[in-house]
């Protein structure tokens, strides 16, 4: 039988479920920085380079023959404010109290998931004590009493309705044993969820 360390709840942090939780509260506070973030003013700059070939006339009267190498430049520069912004300001709002939601479910999520670590904690040491009991006394006081039953109405000390009852108490203790073991598997099964990465 090994024994399994339980490790403080601090481990619960890098749990699945747990991380997966964490993860949804990041992308809510993305959220909600990508709202608060439609309400700044944008600044735009823009820079065309291009070149017109053939006759073009610049002031409407001359033709002048451009080449590919003639480049004509233009800048352009703006900004943009936000006027309008009472829906904007609702929309942080809501991805505000879903960041919030979010947060709370880590938390709450976090504290069940360390209440069920303490509670499958408790029922492994329960069920190691109780496979220990077994493993070490329960089944030698079942052979005991299986062989002294056996010994015992071969020679006629007992009959065969006491023989039955003996040999039902040994299959009690053997179905305790079988019991004990099912509960400290299931428990280390359980604890493995817990604990795992």
């Amino acid at each position: 039988m090994d024994d399994i360390t339980i490790a403080d709840t601090a481990m619960l942090n890098n749990h699945p479920a747990l991380k997966w939780l964490q993860q949804q509260a990041v992308i809510a506070a993305s959220s909600t920085n990508l709202e608060k973030n439609k309400l700044s003013p944008e600044v735009m700059l823009g820079y065309t380079n291009q070149s017109f070939t053939g006759w073009q006339s610049r002031d409407g009267v001359n033709q002048q023959l451009f080449n590919a190498g003639n480049r004509f430049n233009s800048v352009q520069a703006g900004i943009a404010i936000p006027i309008f912004n009472k829906s904007a300001r609702s929309k942080i709002k809501a991805a505000q109290i879903n960041e919030t939601i979010a947060t709370l479910n880590v938390a709450q999520n976090k504290q069940q998931l360390s209440s069920e670590l303490n509670q499958w904690a408790g029922a492994y040491e329960k069920a190691k004590a109780a496979l220990r009991y077994f493993e070490t006394t329960g089944i030698q006081q079942a052979n005991i009493i299986s062989g002294s039953a056996q010994m015992s109405l071969e020679k006629g000390a007992i009959d065969y309705l006491q023989w039955g009852l003996l040999m039902n108490q040994v299959i009690n203790i053997r179905l305790g044993h079988l019991d004990a073991l099912k509960n400290f598997n299931q428990s280390v099964i359980q604890l493995a969820y817990y604990l795992s990465k």
